[in-house]
């Protein structure tokens, strides 16, 4: 395995903890920072985190464990007080979490408290209770959908024998796009039909129409509910409606929203549907389509048929979590021409434990494994990397993003890296960016440090914890490198004036010369906090994020700018979290009632997804004007990574949203 520079990262490491080192509180983040918009603690998103410490926390409760002594010191949780009745075994599941209301362990009123909001009627929240109601039914529909005949009988508890509807699938489809790759089709008119249908015999037929012709094992059906409003007999809801299915020309695809009315049943059923924002996308006769490769060129390399083939979960489930691991998976990975050959290769990094990969680019399309006789195997967290020609001598060096900071490795030219230079980052690193903000000629870096660590992170005391989460300003600092020549780098962040607004929970940043001045301005997205736009003013930086109209409050979690409308002033594209549920909960009377209307609109903001900003140039108003919902761009999902590129050459900027998380069954005994 790579051992340069070990002395150098232990160095670096030393006044970093193994906790902060390998593991920094990344997960429980990700669920602190939107349970907010479900005060009942209703599914959202889920922190695994938060469910191995109730585990820890519940394991106790039954075990007795909190009473074991450490050696040297008094216990500081209580021992179990004796019950007045006779222990016996649990002969329940609920069992466990009875003992969590006994006072058995001190996190017991919290985890209590925590348990009973589970269910949205306790809270209050009935809406989120109808919500479940109403999903249930909703996924019952997408299963007789995926199942690709839909028989009136099968309706019956889920709508009513009198339903109204408007047609699911518009007679008067036109097309708003087309080339020799896609055609998207649109309602002449896009608002909701006043046409109506009735019966269950009618809309039964109506569902079919969406999946005739299809093969039943490739449909996917998903409802997004967004809205619900509860009388005492009826509730109103809406959701996002998809319908994907594969053939043999590609893949097709409905979207639209569904307005419904229900009855206040047990098990709700369906009074109306209205549909609109219907759109149907197909492929044209030269399609766009993408096929998984990875196989093809990886596959002849040990390291992707004993290790990559397995996924995240199954070496995270193996690995010991003091190496380094992070729930999300987030790992970045690098392409450049590291031989110089002329064709791309690619850098895998990997979770602590597991050696980071080099492939190199073979002209039969192929890849080989490298890592190791290049130098670039290290088993170190990592979780960023660039290749980039650091000393200008016509190669692509190496610069990885560790949690401790950067490590420098420098190419000989034909693809072998030699360590040059360590530099430890107040926060833990979780991308890079590069640019020459200077002018200098030589390119220098940004390393976006999302969480504090070390002394500063025993100075805020939070355990990084984003405080206001949604408009946080304590997190670990981003820091600006500037390239000095000769594999030397000083940190100018607070000199460069890049240490205003510097504590964001930054987990991407995109350099871009959006003014058209000649030097490289930086967009900075933030994961719990308000974004950054810093204008460059002849090296010297100004956060006018805010005049310029692009905060862009939410869970930002990528940049990127590209010319949308090709008029020669780059616009920008943030990527952010979407949430069904933060719309549903964040609209309701009862959300945060004693907060102000900028904080509730900032709370809803929150929840709408990506954004797309237009550059109208240098005006007396903010330059950027936000064209997210009339663009369509806004539901990425959980959006990870976001670009604009062209994907069909047709001269203009299409958009890709890379999205998801771990999603599992949630498990009653945790």
């Amino acid at each position: 395995m790579a051992s340069q520079g070990a002395k150098e990262l232990s160095e670096l490491a030393r006044t970093t903890s193994i906790a902060d080192f390998g593991h920094n509180g990344a997960f429980d983040q990700d669920w602190y920072a939107v349970r907010m918009f479900r005060p009942s603690a209703m599914t959202f998103f889920r922190s695994c985190l938060e469910r191995l410490l109730i585990a820890c926390a519940l394991t106790c409760a039954v075990t007795g464990c909190p009473s074991a002594k450490p050696p040297s010191q008094p216990p500081t949780i209580p021992e179990r007080k004796p019950s007045s009745q006779a222990e016996t075994a649990p002969s329940t599941k609920e069992a466990p979490f009875a003992a969590l209301t006994e006072g058995s362990i001190s996190a017991n009123a919290w985890l209590a408290d925590e348990f009973a909001k589970e269910d949205a009627t306790v809270a209050g929240w009935q809406s989120e209770a109808f919500h479940d109601q109403e999903n249930a039914q909703l996924n019952r529909l997408g299963e007789l959908l995926s199942q690709g005949t839909i028989r009136a009988q099968q309706l019956e508890s889920i709508v009513l024998a009198d339903v109204s509807f408007s047609p699911l699938r518009p007679d008067n489809l036109t097309n708003v796009y087309s080339d020799d790759a896609v055609v998207v089709q649109r309602p002449s008119n896009n608002d909701p039909s006043e046409t109506r249908l009735q019966g269950r015999e009618a809309l039964a037929a109506a569902l079919q129409t969406l999946v005739d012709d299809v093969q039943p094992t490739d449909i996917h059906v998903k409802f997004k509910g967004l809205h619900v409003g509860l009388a005492e007999a009826s509730a109103t809801t809406v959701a996002d409606f998809q319908l994907s299915w594969r053939h043999a020309d590609g893949v097709s695809q409905i979207n639209s929203v569904w307005h419904m009315q229900w009855t206040r049943e047990a098990e709700p059923r369906l009074k109306s549907i209205r549909v609109g924002g219907y759109e149907e996308v197909r492929p044209a006769q030269g399609r766009l389509q993408f096929v998984d490769v990875a196989p093809a060129v990886l596959g002849g390399t040990d390291a992707y048929r004993q290790q990559l083939v397995h996924g995240y979960d199954y070496w995270r489930a193996r690995s010991d979590r003091s190496l380094g691991s992070d729930l999300a998976g987030n790992q970045g990975i690098a392409v450049g021409d590291a031989n110089g050959d002329g064709l791309d290769d690619i850098y895998v990094l990997q979770p602590g434990g597991l050696p980071n990969r080099l492939f190199l680019h073979q002209q039969d399309g192929t890849a080989i494994d490298v890592s190791r006789e290049a130098g670039v195997d290290y088993l170190d967290f990592s979780r960023a990397a660039l290749f980039l020609d650091v000393d200008n001598d016509g190669d692509q060096d190496l610069v990885l993003g560790m949690n401790a900071g950067l490590l420098m490795l420098e190419n000989d030219g034909q693809g072998r890296f030699q360590f040059r230079r360590a530099l430890r980052c107040p926060g833990s690193v979780y991308s890079l960016a590069a640019a020459d903000f200077d002018n200098d000629g030589l390119i220098d870096l940004f390393a976006c440090g999302r969480y504090p660590q070390g002394a500063l992170n025993e100075e805020t005391r939070v355990q990084g914890l984003p405080i206001p989460y949604h408009d946080a300003n304590n997190g670990g600092p981003n820091s600006l490198w500037r390239n000095r020549g000769a594999w030397t780098f000083e940190n100018v962040t607070k000199k460069s004036g890049l240490d205003v607004n510097n504590r964001r929970f930054t987990l991407a940043a995109a350099w871009e010369d959006y003014d058209n001045d000649g030097d490289q301005d930086l967009y900075v997205a933030n994961d719990f906090g308000r974004n950054n736009l810093y204008r460059n003013e002849a090296g010297k930086f100004v956060d006018v994020a805010a005049a310029e109209g692009v905060e862009d409050i939410g869970a930002g979690m990528s940049a990127s700018w590209g010319d949308v409308n090709n008029d020669g002033r780059m616009d920008l594209y943030v990527g952010n979290m979407f949430s069904s549920a933060g719309h549903r909960v964040a609209f309701q009377p009862q959300f945060m009632p004693d907060v102000d209307r900028r904080t509730r609109a900032e709370f809803q903001r929150h929840a709408r997804g990506n954004s797309l900003f237009l550059n109208q140039g240098d005006r007396d108003a903010a330059d950027f004007d936000d064209v997210t919902l009339p663009a369509h761009v806004n539901l990425g999902r959980w959006a990870w990574g976001s670009m604009f590129v062209d994907l069909n050459s047709d001269g203009w900027e299409d958009i890709f949203v890379a999205n998801g998380f771990i999603t599992t069954e949630q498990s009653g005994d945790l």
